[in-house]
């Protein structure tokens, strides 16, 4: 097995075309000597490949390297070509090449083995997304300048839309404009909570074992700082905005900024931190533990625990707008306690068989929303309950596919719209209407998305995967029109 080979060609030559070829092909097969591609490549050759370019505003070919009976070696070599053709009449080109033990789908198809793509989506993954409304599906394009659209209506260039790239061929643009980078990696394993800054201009991404806290500048698509700790630590902003705390995995807590070097210990919860969330006014941190639910005054140095959580938890505790209540899902029910007393208020059961995985509540604090699932793990949609009554609401309907959920739904600050991360692609629909928008990432191999949160300016939404990245979507993409888009940049 070696290190893929990819790289993207826009308005190459045919001599340019063949060189880069020739080198992935190369840098595939390495020094090994079975199950390799020839150079130069046949079945079909370099010349019918040539004239198939020539001749098709876009298409796909790959070549396998070695006969199905070579028995002994796991590993082959293979190499994908996908290109398509700007409004210009540019071609562009993305070269993709591997060694490993290739199933039969990825023989057939190396980039996308589940599930057919067009060139477009295959040679810009990271700038193209499907996009499913109701019945009607589609492909979008999102430049880096923040617009999403069609690529008709955008007139797309390949890595930009097209008034981005009149722009810059009139030198009014040098560089591609600001957010460069929707797709925000993580260099570590997998992170387990976001938390956006109230301004939503940074996002904080925590609680993987290489003990760091990165925070990346959401407008530019960068790293804006890495703060490296003893321990895993989970990270989250205050209300304000101008605290972060920090929680390491002994259950010890801290507070500073990102500035600072050395974060004040304010109180030792003595428990593995599995979700960590403020209160509205930020005084306190909701606590959820291995068969415990604490709360930590951030003001008084003090830990207490809610009564009656001897279970076990999912999901972060949810405090209602006015901070005086604070919402649990143990297995199998809903309990809501009093903050200031720790007693519990009110309990619903879910059912013997089903069980919460995550939870929020509107921001008007008028409905709670459940992701369940039951004992065999099978799909179970989403549930929504009246609050604090926890009366059944039926005013969802029912999301698209059969999918298993994962994390809690996000909702937008408007309470207009919900988001869930799922094992077929993201989900958003309207909190008291009819329309779904399903986004699925163009990447080939399935993207299982585990968790959303809205930033509280509502302008952007962050979305965890399975690859340990998150992806940055604008808040215009789930509420597209027909008319009435426009170039922003």
């Amino acid at each position: 097995m070696s290190e893929p080979s990819d790289r993207v060609l826009t308005r190459p030559s045919a001599e340019e075309l063949v060189t880069a070829l020739a080198e992935v092909v190369r840098e595939v097969n390495g020094l090994h000597e079975r199950r390799t591609l020839p150079w130069p490549l046949a079945k079909p050759g370099l010349d019918w490949f040539l004239g198939e370019v020539r001749d098709r505003p876009e298409g796909v070919q790959q070549w396998n390297g070695g006969e199905k009976g070579n028995r002994g070696v796991p590993h082959r070599s293979a190499v994908q070509v996908s290109w398509w053709t700007d409004r210009a009449g540019g071609k562009h080109f993305r070269l993709h090449g591997r060694r490993d033990t290739l199933m039969n789908v990825f023989l057939k198809d190396l980039l996308c083995p589940y599930k057919e793509r067009p060139p477009l989506a295959r040679v810009y993954p990271d700038l193209v997304f499907q996009r499913v409304v109701g019945e009607q599906a589609d492909y979008q394009c999102l430049c880096p300048c923040g617009v999403a659209g069609p690529p008709w209506q955008l007139g797309w260039m390949g890595p930009c839309c097209g008034p981005c790239h009149d722009r810059r061929e009139a030198g009014e643009l040098a560089d591609l404009p600001a957010r460069q980078a929707w797709r925000l990696h993580s260099h570590s394993d997998y992170p387990r909570q976001l938390s956006f800054s109230p301004d939503g201009s940074l996002l904080a991404l925590s609680g993987g074992s290489r003990h760091q806290v990165l925070l990346w500048d959401t407008a530019r698509g960068c790293l804006h700082a890495v703060i490296q700790r003893e321990a895993p630590t989970l990270a989250l902003f205050s209300p304000t905005g101008d605290t972060l705390a920090l929680v390491a995995n002994n259950g010890d807590v801290y507070l500073g900024t990102p500035a600072d070097d050395e974060p004040r210990l304010v109180a030792r919860a003595e428990a593995h931190p599995d979700r960590v969330s403020y209160s509205p006014d930020g005084r306190y941190l909701g606590f959820v533990g291995p068969y415990r639910l604490l709360l930590v005054d951030l003001d008084q140095g003090t830990v207490r625990r809610l009564l009656g959580a001897e279970r076990v938890y999912q999901g972060a505790l949810v405090f209602t707008p006015d901070g005086r209540l604070v919402v649990g899902a143990p297995l199998g029910q809903i309990t809501v306690w009093d903050v200031e007393s720790g007693a519990v208020v009110r309990e619903t059961a879910l059912g013997p068989e089903m069980s919460s995985i995550g939870h929020t509540l509107s921001p008007a604090g008028d409905l709670l929303l459940l992701t369940v699932i039951n004992r065999s793990h099978s799909h179970s949609p989403l549930r929504c309950f009246s609050f604090p009554a926890l009366t059944p609401e039926p005013t969802l309907d029912p999301l698209l596919g059969d999918v298993r959920y994962s994390g809690a739904a996000g909702v937008s600050p408007d309470g207009s719209l919900i988001a869930l991360a799922t094992s077929t692609g993201l989900q958003v629909q309207q909190l008291r209407g009819r329309r779904h928008v399903l986004l699925r990432e163009s990447h080939g191999e399935p993207s299982y998305y585990t968790s959303a949160a809205f930033s509280p300016t509502g302008d952007l939404l962050a979305v965890l995967l399975n690859d340990h990245s998150v992806r940055l979507w604008p808040a215009s993409v789930f509420t597209p029109t027909e008319e009435g888009m426009r170039h922003e940049g």
